[in-house]
C-alpha cells in the first residue's frame, strides 16, 4: 500500500498518520492505533478496511458521532440506535500493520 511506503520512507510517526480515509460509496479505511481517536481494538492495530458500499457515508457519520465533542451534549447520540459497527466486519492486513507499528 502506497501510504505505508510513504510513512516508512519519511519516518512518519503514528501521531502524524491519517485516522480515517473515506472512499464514498465503497469503504472507510481506518488507521487504528493506541492513544488515537481511532482505536478500534487492542488486537488489531494498523489499517482496517470497512467495505460498506452505499452505507459508507452513514458509517463515517457514525464514527464522527463517536468522537469527543467540543462542547457537552444535552442528550444521548441517536445514531447508535440505528447503525451497528462491528470490529469483526473489518478487513486487515497484518504485514502492513507490522510495518506501520515498526515506524513508531
Amino acid at each position: 500500500m502506497k501510504i505505508v511506503e510513504y510513512y516508512e520512507q519519511n519516518s512518519i510517526k503514528n501521531e502524524a498518520q491519517f485516522d480515517c480515509i473515506v472512499i464514498n460509496g465503497r469503504c472507510l479505511i481506518f488507521n487504528s492505533r493506541e492513544n488515537s481517536y481511532i482505536n478500534l481494538s487492542k488486537d488489531s492495530q494498523g489499517i482496517l478496511i470497512a467495505e460498506l458500499g452505499d452505507q459508507t457515508l452513514a458509517g463515517f457519520l457514525l464514527w464522527l458521532n463517536r468522537l469527543p465533542l467540543s462542547s457537552p451534549g444535552i442528550s444521548a447520540p441517536v445514531l447508535e440506535h440505528y447503525l451497528k459497527f462491528d470490529i469483526e466486519q473489518l478487513q486487515t492486513y497484518h504485514d502492513l500493520n507490522a510495518r506501520l507499528l515498526a515506524i513508531g
